[in-house]
């Protein structure tokens, strides 16, 4: 569903296309041995009708000197298993390798054939089918804690969580090793109450991220 992007859309793609640009005037993006990190992710969350989600992950991942083949991300199949999946990049391939196992899907963007290293932007969607929204209200885990993961085990200098669709009550963000609880805030956007926002800078390479709240109202899509 990466069609036309809404006003919204454009807003988010042209903050982290600034992030990028920035990073690369500081020198950050530069020759010489550098290890892989994630120099700024924005993962949106979407009310898809009354019973869906639609996630967006905007990446920018820094391979350093590496060799990789490109974004690799792993999703729990506790609200089904990730649908509708589709992928870009302006600058790397980003072919869509799927691997459904019992508990998690394995998504992998890039070529087997092909290897890059530096930076590289990537865009990301899925729907989760099944959130089980009426019985939960929001919950999501959005980077597991690092027991091995290909998620967790990288620092991200700049993790921004974006919420749509909803009006929340008792929003709440987590962020830190497993069953750590606060450390983050998931609040109304200043500018637009059917948005929420948190933001951590950085979420530290090992530490996990998830959001929750309660569902008051399910806000109409022409709102947004």
């Amino acid at each position: 569903m990466l069609g036309k992007l809404s006003p919204f859309r454009h807003a988010v793609v042209g903050l982290a296309v600034g992030t990028t640009t920035a990073l690369a005037a500081a020198g950050v993006i530069a020759g010489g041995s550098h290890p892989e990190r994630f120099d700024a992710k924005t993962i949106v969350v979407e009310r898809l009708g009354d019973s869906e989600l639609r996630v967006t992950e905007y990446v920018d991942q820094d391979f350093g000197t590496n060799s990789r083949h490109g974004y690799e991300r792993r999703i729990p199949n506790d609200f089904g298993e990730p649908a509708d999946i589709v992928a870009s990049s302006p600058d790397a391939n980003a072919d869509i390798d799927v691997l459904r196992q019992n508990y998690s899907t394995r998504i992998r963007l890039g070529d087997p054939d092909v290897t890059y290293s530096g930076q590289h932007r990537y865009v990301l969607s899925y729907t989760y089918p099944e959130p089980r929204l009426d019985e939960l209200g929001l919950m999501l885990n959005l980077v597991a804690p690092a027991f091995g993961s290909a998620d967790g085990d990288l620092e991200t200098g700049r993790f921004e969580v974006i919420v749509v669709g909803f009006e929340l009550a008792q929003p709440r963000c987590d962020v830190g090793r497993a069953e750590a609880t606060g450390g983050c805030v998931l609040a109304r956007d200043d500018g637009d109450e059917a948005i929420y926002r948190a933001v951590i800078e950085p979420l530290v390479a090992g530490e996990g991220l998830s959001i929750s709240g309660d569902i008051v109202a399910r806000v109409p899509r022409a709102l947004i």
